[in-house]
């Protein structure tokens, strides 16, 4: 934050055994929109997403809390149904990867043998 002195950077964090990134993600995406326009809004909006029941595998629910300027704003938030690869991004596989050597690496894995990577980039 801003101010005189050192000052320690704000974290958001959210901390759960459940793996569902995208769901996350937009949660704290909607706590960065608030704080940029008021810290005093981060509060009242964490309590609406706390009081919500959590949703089950597959299911949506909504949150409804107030932003000064758009009124009453509707938030869905989708839990997917297997959360396990949603964080992969199966795109840089595939456009990295003919169809050839994209079915030996499954037949590869369904054999349960090793695989190793090597790319110039980390991604």
């Amino acid at each position: 934050p801003s101010g005189k002195g050192r000052r320690l950077p704000e974290v958001y964090c959210i901390v759960s055994r459940l793996g569902c990134f995208d769901l996350f993600s937009k949660i704290l995406d909607e706590v960065e929109k608030r704080r940029a326009i008021s810290p005093a809004l981060v509060q009242p909006f964490m309590r609406s997403i706390m009081e919500a029941p959590f949703p089950a595998p597959g299911r949506t629910i909504t949150v409804k809390n107030f932003l000064p300027g758009s009124g009453t704003e509707v938030i869905e938030l989708c839990r997917p149904s297997d959360s396990r690869l949603e964080h992969v991004d199966f795109e840089c596989l595939f456009s990295s990867l003919n169809v050839r050597l994209l079915v030996r690496v499954f037949a590869s894995l369904l054999l349960e043998r090793r695989v190793i990577f090597t790319a110039d980039k980390l991604r």
